[in-house]
């Protein structure tokens, strides 16, 4: 409603009531969307690729905020529901390659593109161009391991999530690679790498 204020003395400029409704509807869709569209790129920026990491993603930064604030109490209460939680990633594996699900929908809600005003509802395809998430080490590990930029990310997440479900798809080497550029990046701690 503040736009609607701001642009009272402009209202002189429309034919009608309708139409000066109709361009403040237009502002503050336009608006929702450009913060909608911040939100997912700054989830981009982030390396979260579906809604499920979204989640764990936004669960993991409660828990750090709550650790940082001393909140001994309702920590507890937030690492059960973390733990409760499916944090897979969601990859569909063919072979020995591991290769990102094309599109991933949210149960919550709709999915249909119109449903941008809720945070669940809307469907996130995969990123065809991961390179700028990458940095220089990380995309010749990419070229040196053969994986694509969206492969390299899923393996990354569950080297640092799950061990189990990745030791039957990638090889030793590929996954040794990987774990020594995690190592060198000091984002994988280096007493398991070895």
């Amino acid at each position: 409603y503040v736009v609607r204020d701001e642009l009272a003395g402009f209202a002189k400029l429309f034919r009608d009531h309708k139409a000066y409704k109709c361009f403040v509807d237009g502002l503050r869709r336009e608006r929702r969307l450009r913060r909608r569209i911040e939100t997912l790129q700054n989830y981009r920026t982030l390396g979260l690729t579906d809604w499920e990491s979204v989640d764990k993603f936004k669960q993991d930064s409660r828990v750090r905020d709550a650790a940082k604030e001393g909140c001994h109490g309702n920590l507890m209460d937030i690492r059960r529901d973390v733990r409760g939680t499916d944090s897979s990633l969601a990859v569909s594996l063919q072979g020995s390659s591991i290769v990102a699900a094309d599109t991933v929908t949210s149960t919550n809600g709709p999915s249909e593109e119109h449903a941008s005003d809720s945070d669940r509802g809307t469907q996130m395809t995969r990123l065809d161009d991961a390179y700028d998430l990458l940095n220089a080490g990380e995309l010749q590990a990419c070229e040196d391991s053969g994986f694509t930029p969206v492969q390299y990310i899923t393996v990354k997440s569950l080297l640092l999530t799950s061990q189990d479900s990745l030791n039957e798809y990638v090889t030793e080497e590929k996954k040794e690679r990987i774990k020594k550029l995690l190592v060198k990046e000091r984002i994988y701690p280096e007493t398991t790498a070895e």
